[in-house]
Order: C-alpha cells, then sequence, then structure tokens
C-alpha cells in the first residue's frame, strides 16, 4: 500500500494522504468490479453444467 510505504511517499501521512491515494486507485476497482460482473456468471453457469450430473438426485 503506497500510502503507508516509508519509501518515496506519494501521499501525505494523515487522513487526506489516505483518501487520495483511495481515488487514486478507483479507476483500478471499477475496471475490476466490471471484469468481476462480466466473468461470474459464466463461470457460475459453466461451473453448475458441469457439474449438474453428480448433483442429480437418485431414488433409492
Amino acid at each position: 500500500m503506497a500510502w503507508q510505504a516509508n519509501i518515496d511517499t506519494l501521499y501525505a501521512r494523515n487522513f487526506g494522504g489516505l483518501i487520495t491515494c483511495y481515488e487514486a486507485g478507483l479507476p483500478f476497482y471499477r475496471n475490476s468490479l466490471i471484469a468481476t460482473l462480466l466473468f461470474l456468471p459464466v463461470i457460475l453457469v459453466a461451473y453448475n453444467y458441469l457439474t449438474k450430473e453428480k448433483a442429480a438426485l437418485k431414488l433409492a
């Protein structure tokens, strides 16, 4: 975390510096959130398709 780093601090070591650090990370978080919203349904559907036969109910 760049805010707590001891070398070449980019942000002030106070609450304002922490908020500035978080603001600088928002574009990366947005991309991560978009990727999660796109790929999570695909992964879940693929997992359910691959494990569908294992989870089928079998009458005794």
